[in-house]
């Protein structure tokens, strides 16, 4: 089981406790041994290898002699919560000046909000869709999903 997952399930535990969710973090951080936001960095490596993986299929997509020139590689954050991934790829793609289509399916209202926020406060391209993955992307083609 991964930290994350136990923090997950942790902190529904402490919860239905009275417990708040930054003392669930403090108190499994020190059953572990570690500083609080310790726990969050491994989300963060794991988060970095997942758009590094997502930048070098795009480069391959675009080196591909049959692609179409200019077309962009387009790409589908499933479950997009804040927005990291869609936004840092975004972002990287823009650096590299990639052609890219960036888009970000988040069906909580709550997470559509700091999701749009994010986007906004970057300053890049990444469309937002809201709803269920299964019925707002019916029939969908793109070249890479994460």
């Amino acid at each position: 089981m991964s930290i994350k997952q136990v923090l997950k399930d942790k902190k529904v535990q402490f919860a239905s406790a009275g417990i708040s969710e930054v003392d669930a973090e403090l108190i499994l951080a020190f059953v572990l041994g570690v500083e609080r936001m310790e726990l969050h960095a491994r989300d963060f490596e794991e988060s970095e290898a997942l758009v590094d993986a997502a930048l070098i299929e795009i480069e391959k997509i675009n080196s591909t002699e049959s692609r179409p020139s200019k077309a962009p590689v387009s790409i589908v954050d499933l479950g997009s919560g804040s927005g990291a991934l869609a936004i840092c790829i975004a972002h990287e793609a823009e650096k590299k000046n990639w052609p890219v289509t960036v888009v970000a399916v988040e069906k909580s209202d709550a997470a559509i909000e700091w999701l749009k926020r994010n986007i906004a406060a970057c300053d890049v391209s990444v469309r937002v869709i809201s709803g269920d993955v299964l019925e707002v992307l019916e029939g969908v083609k793109c070249d890479i999903v994460i």
